[in-house]
């Protein structure tokens, strides 16, 4: 079974060489994405100290602050990669996720759920997303691939009172029901088929997402529990992440790992090294027998 990795990272380039190291496995294919408005250090760090990593490549840099289209077009990249190294699975990951089981075991469940999908999801309207959701796509919501910070709320802010006063409802795409759910997801090899496929064929639809607030929530969500892969998908996380922030999700520590050690998941979010370090020590020793 071959399994693809895909990264998002922006920041703590050390750790993601440490997460790179618990991925690295003759059966996995690592692709990164390092945004285009991360600082110039970190760019270069990572390209200087990941490249010698066997089956890891770079994705073309995309400007993808939270909330932008620009984390749909880096996840797509990495699905484009998945399909032409002709991948079975597809592992959403950020820069500041950890291996919690080993990638043997990872393909062991995989291959026991072979055909099915893992992404968390619920149909829209929802009461998770206060107070319906509505708002998040039926209203317009830029967000330019901008690096000036200032600029770009001047420019967001701009085009979202202009079109909101224009048009202040709009009519979600024809023939979709809209879900959402948490971004992170694991893909089979039909659903990655079917999500570029479908992005391939459908630019009006596209364009409708790009204008959605937090479109990584929705876009593939929404194109797969329309699609006839809908039964395969599975509602489940294979991530975990503690919500009782803040931050959101909160900052993995040492007293965390019970919580850590569950078969349920394989990976888990977020952790940073420069609050707590030893939790990562001992999820290596404990967990992935390092």
């Amino acid at each position: 079974m071959k399994i693809a990795f895909i990264l998002l990272t922006h920041k703590s380039p050390v750790f993601l060489q440490r997460l790179v190291s618990r991925l690295s496995h003759p059966d996995a294919y690592i692709f990164i994405h390092v945004h285009k408005g991360a600082d110039a250090v970190i760019q270069d760090y990572i390209k200087q100290n990941l490249a010698n990593f066997p089956q890891l490549y770079f994705l073309p840099s995309f400007y993808s602050y939270w909330g932008s289209w620009g984390l749909v077009q880096a996840s797509l990249s990495g699905l484009e990669q998945a399909r032409q190294n002709n991948c079975d699975y597809a592992v959403l990951l950020s820069g500041q996720d950890y291996l919690l089981q080993s990638i043997t075991n990872l393909e062991m469940f995989l291959e026991k759920h072979k055909g099915l999908s893992f992404l968390q999801y619920h149909a829209l309207p929802s009461s998770q997303w206060p107070p319906d959701g509505t708002s998040r796509y039926m209203r317009w919501h830029f967000n330019l691939g901008i690096k000036d910070l200032p600029i770009r709320k001047l420019a967001n802010r701009a085009l979202n009172r202009l079109f909101n006063t224009i048009s202040p409802t709009r009519q979600f795409p024809q023939n979709l029901e809209p879900y959402g759910g948490w971004q992170w997801w694991c893909l089979e090899r039909n659903a990655i088929d079917y999500m570029l496929d479908f992005t391939h064929k459908n630019p009006k639809v596209v364009n409708y997402f790009k204008t959605v607030r937090i479109p990584d929530e929705m876009y593939f969500h929404t194109v797969l529990l329309n699609s006839p892969l809908a039964s395969s998908i599975q509602n489940r996380l294979l991530t975990f992440a503690d919500w009782k922030g803040p931050p959101y999700p909160r900052i993995l520590l040492r007293s965390d790992f019970n919580q850590l050690s569950n078969d349920n998941y394989f990976f888990a979010r977020k952790f940073d090294p420069n609050i707590d370090h030893t939790i990562l020590d001992k999820i290596d020793h404990e967990l992935l027998h390092i």
